[in-house]
């Protein structure tokens, strides 16, 4: 009978909770119990949580929410440019599902990438921008896009993912579109 609405961000667990938890269950595991469990599979679970509950990249994963009920939400991905690749994929597609559950669930929304250059080397991120992308509009919702220049979009492997990008907006505004043929974003 939790009433949620009345819980705060810092009344749920945290990430490095569940390694804590996992890591006791692990030390005092006792193989006569009739766990649902192994130690073995204990002890791998925790090598993999461990950088992101206690090590370096726990920065970007152990933490509360600071997400509010609010109306204008920003995420400053800065710090991520320097972070592994498989860091900067986890962290991006966490976003990617908030924004895909804002836009398509809840609707009424819109959302601004800037900078999408930095996403075009990750080509799964591009499709799955390019699918909310094509249902937003049955949500009420929009996405906009921004980057510095269209030849980042016109490369080799990558064209086939960002050309359906231009078509799909009821709206384009391209500024200085460059030596780009016209063909490709018309």
């Amino acid at each position: 009978d939790t009433d949620f609405s009345k819980l705060t961000p810092t009344d749920y667990p945290i990430l490095s909770d569940l390694y804590d938890l996992m890591e006791e269950e692990y030390r005092h595991y006792d193989a006569k119990k009739k766990e649902l469990y192994t130690a073995e599979l204990l002890q791998e679970i925790c090598l993999g949580l461990h950088s992101m509950c206690k090590g370096a990249e726990s920065k970007f994963f152990d933490g509360h929410t600071n997400i509010t009920d609010s109306s204008f939400l920003t995420f400053g991905v800065k710090g991520l440019l320097q972070a592994s690749r498989n860091v900067k994929d986890a962290m991006l597609f966490n976003i990617l599902s908030y924004m895909s559950n804002e836009l398509l669930t809840n609707g009424h929304t819109a959302a601004c990438i800037d900078e999408f250059y930095l996403f075009l080397t990750n080509l799964t991120a591009v499709e799955y921008i390019r699918n909310f992308m094509k249902r937003v509009r049955k949500k009420d919702s929009a996405v906009i896009l921004a980057s510095q220049n269209l030849e980042d979009f016109n490369i080799d492997g990558i064209r086939e993912y960002t050309k359906p990008l231009f078509s799909i907006p009821t709206h384009v505004f391209l500024f200085n579109a460059g030596n780009i043929d016209s063909r490709f974003y018309i």
